[in-house]
């Protein structure tokens, strides 16, 4: 399966909670072999790294992954530092609103 420049390929442990156009793999290293920058959201520090130390096993150099999870200081920096060292770029936005926010496109990034 080729995929455009433009495709949107998409993870999830609960498979009917993704997307209806985006092309649904079976695991984060299929996100990642499919990708050039991988966005996750996740709900806690703990999520946020394992699924961090999943991608990072999968990457090549030149990856850029942007969390979009609330992280505590603590695992951001954490999540930076492995990301450097496998050559990753990381880039931590959380998105901020209310689940009714977000549905409604009401959300922020800081």
């Amino acid at each position: 399966e080729q995929l455009s420049k433009a495709s949107l390929v998409v993870f999830d442990r609960h498979a009917a909670k993704t997307l209806e156009n985006a092309v649904t793999v079976a695991s984060v290293a299929d996100v990642v072999a499919r990708s050039t920058t991988v966005v996750s959201c996740v709900p806690d520090d703990a999520a946020a790294t394992a699924v961090a130390d999943e991608l990072l096993s999968a990457a090549k150099p030149g990856l850029l992954h942007v969390s979009v999870s609330t992280l505590s200081p603590v695992c951001a920096t954490d999540l930076e530092r492995k990301h450097q060292e496998a050559g990753v770029g990381f880039v931590a936005a959380p998105v901020f609103a209310r689940p009714e926010n977000m549905r409604a496109g009401q959300a922020s990034f800081a």
